[in-house]
């Protein structure tokens, strides 16, 4: 097991790691953190007899020109959607909203960015004044979420693409005592956004099925 840790550069050298070592695996499954940054060192391996399986995002925009087994996704506009629908709830249908984004490359924030435009179209009188990517990183998400704080008098909302980014707001907000001002919703219902969730920091999450995603990737393979 390789964990590049969302970093795509890493990740890319961990898989022209297995491609030079392609004779010791008979299946490899990649969970990639950018689209088309890992196709030569996967067409190497596909070219060696591996069976290869895409997980959750996708390794180039047509699988088709890619002789991998299958490729196993939740339904990121869903779980975008369903998220952004109960925050625009909360709030009234009307104020200011942060979009805090995943990494762009990944298709999974694509999706879950399109679930989250598709909800805030209908309601004219909320704003989006802030989509700057937190690339899946708490650190990152409290960092932007500290200038915002500062540049903005009041945030009715935020719609983060996982989680822990979610958490980092809350951080933010804790941290100027504005912590009751702001509905946070995120996505994947993982178990420390599930116990703030219960004491009320953050307000909303919807549950990405990992046992589902990647379970039938292995069930698939075998």
């Amino acid at each position: 097991v390789f964990d590049a840790g969302a970093d795509a550069g890493q990740q890319r050298s961990q898989i022209d790691l297995l491609a030079s070592r392609a004779s010791e695996y008979d299946v490899v499954f990649i969970h990639p953190s950018n689209i088309g940054a890992f196709t030569e060192p996967v067409r190497e391996l596909i070219s060696k007899g591996v069976t290869v399986v895409d997980i959750d995002t996708l390794l180039v925009p047509d699988l088709s020109t890619l002789d991998i087994l299958t490729f196993t996704e939740p339904d990121n506009i869903f779980m975008g959607s369903a998220s952004t629908e109960y925050l625009c709830k909360k709030i009234n249908y009307k104020g200011r909203v942060v979009h805090t984004q995943g990494q762009l490359g990944h298709t999974g924030a694509m999706g879950r960015a399109e679930g989250f435009r598709q909800v805030i179209a209908k309601y004219p009188d909320i704003q989006v004044i802030d989509e700057t990517p937190g690339e899946w990183s708490v650190d990152r998400t409290r960092q932007i979420w500290d200038d915002l704080l500062v540049k903005y008098d009041r945030i009715d909302g935020g719609f983060f693409h996982n989680d822990d980014m979610a958490l980092g707001a809350y951080a933010a907000l804790q941290a100027v005592g504005r912590a009751d001002e702001t509905v946070l919703c995120g996505v994947d219902a993982t178990a420390p956004a599930l116990r703030e969730l219960k004491k009320g920091h953050i307000q909303c999450t919807v549950f990405n099925p990992p046992c589902r995603v990647h379970g039938y990737a292995f069930w698939a393979a075998w």
